[in-house]
């Protein structure tokens, strides 16, 4: 048990970190398709400040998405953005992330996501919801970051309990679900666009892209 225990080993960071630097007004972005695992791999238009550096519109459904290499403390964090999630005021996080199953979060400030991730730490692995800054809710998966030593029933409510506060809370897109949708959008084999701990994937030429 201990082997597989305590198994989020991520290097410290800071909000900094979490910055997206683009060296245009315009972006590759994922694009989620409804009821599906595969993206579209789409162009927008988007904010950035006067140093280069992406700048979450609450109008506009784009949002950052990371993937943190949590095995080796490497310190690798993945940065890309993501269109059709629908969170707002928050960020969701989950170590179960196909096949790597490494740490990946969906959030609308680098507070919220460092909020997240940290939580994600604390409890060695599992699924996280924040809103404004706050632990919303959490499933510790202790057994590797992708099982539980609790019993079937109360893993189900948990589960359960935080799909609920993502849609009733975060406004996430009815048409996908929370915690499935986060976890396949780190799987570099489903096309069309993928992101990885070392950054976007581009499935169709099976290379990794820049934004």
């Amino acid at each position: 048990m201990e082997i597989v225990s305590n198994s989020v080993n991520i290097k410290d960071f800071a909000v900094e970190d979490l910055k997206i630097k683009l060296s245009s007004n315009s972006a590759k972005v994922i694009k989620i398709m409804d009821h599906s695992l595969f993206t579209e791999n789409v162009t927008r238009a988007v904010n950035v400040d006067g140093n280069g550096y992406y700048i979450y519109n609450e109008a506009v459904d784009i949002l950052p998405i990371y993937v943190f290499e949590r095995h080796s403390g490497t310190g690798n964090i993945g940065k890309g953005l993501i269109e059709g999630y629908g969170l707002k005021n928050g960020a969701i996080a989950s170590t179960i992330a196909h096949d790597s199953h490494n740490l990946v979060v969906i959030g609308d400030s680098p507070m919220n996501v460092k909020i997240a991730v940290e939580k994600i730490i604390e409890i060695g692995g599992g699924l996280v919801i924040v809103k404004n800054g706050e632990v919303k809710g959490c499933l510790p998966l202790d057994i590797g970051g992708i099982m539980s030593s609790s019993d079937l029933e109360t893993v189900s409510k948990g589960h359960e309990e935080l799909n609920k506060i993502a849609m009733e809370e975060l406004g996430i897109n009815e048409n996908v679900n929370a915690f499935m949708t986060l976890a396949f959008m780190a799987l570099p084999v489903i096309p069309k666009l993928k992101i990885t701990d070392k950054g976007l994937f581009d499935v169709i030429k099976f290379e990794l892209t820049s934004l």
